[in-house]
């Protein structure tokens, strides 16, 4: 038999996105400032003999930070705006092509530490791109095996023979484990009867009991 029970709230919280919007942000603000320590830095070296490079990064240096401070002030002043669905993928794309850039440009000038800081900022800017984006409803399915819990839960799956008791009561599904650990979710109301899974959950506990007692 297999029971099936529905995740309530939302995928990502809405001070997850807003925390990683504002780590990118801090890091293209970061490196227009050096970018831009850099311009002026070979200003002094070569005493006012200004060339077309040199001014290329000046500006470049500048229009890094503008595009960090225009996030910053996204997420401190619109961030309701800014976690719009449609919104926020387009900023996470912009925020993507920031961090590759970075990440490439580092690479090619064999920088070896911001390239790979700048890397697993943009491969988590993509996984964050794909998990705000992905539709479907946050399962926890009881069979045979145990109880399987969301991707987002540490733990993947329990066993039946690490599982005392099993309540659905109000909509909390409660977890009590051999281990003292003691796992709640709030789920949607249940299109099964609460009694007959209950009953269902103590039939297989006893049957992990038995297990438990086997392995010993």
């Amino acid at each position: 038999m297999n029971f099936e029970l529905i995740l309530k709230g939302e995928r990502v919280k809405p001070h997850q996105s807003t925390g990683l919007h504002l780590l990118v942000a801090l890091a293209i603000m970061m490196s227009g400032a050096i970018t831009f320590f850099l311009y002026k830095l070979f200003k002094v070296q070569i005493a006012g003999n200004m060339n077309t490079a040199l001014e290329q990064l000046k500006w470049a240096g500048l229009l890094i930070v503008l595009t960090g401070l225009v996030l910053l002030a996204l997420i401190i002043f619109k961030n309701k705006w800014l976690l719009k669905k449609k919104v926020n993928a387009i900023i996470r794309i912009v925020e993507l092509a920031w961090m590759l850039f970075f990440t490439l440009f580092s690479i090619t000038e064999h920088i070896i530490i911001p390239a790979f800081t700048y890397g697993i900022l943009a491969v988590t800017v993509v996984l964050a791109l794909i998990w705000e984006n992905t539709g479907g409803a946050q399962l926890v399915a009881i069979n045979e095996e145990g109880i399987k819990l969301p991707v987002a839960v540490r733990t993947r799956l329990i066993a039946w023979p690490e599982i005392e008791k099993v309540l659905l009561r109000y909509n909390v599904l409660t977890i009590d484990c051999l281990d003292k650990k003691l796992l709640q979710l709030d789920v949607k109301a249940p299109v099964f009867n609460s009694d007959n899974f209950e009953q269902y959950c103590d039939t297989k506990i006893e049957e992990g009991k038995k297990k438990r007692h086997e392995e010993w």
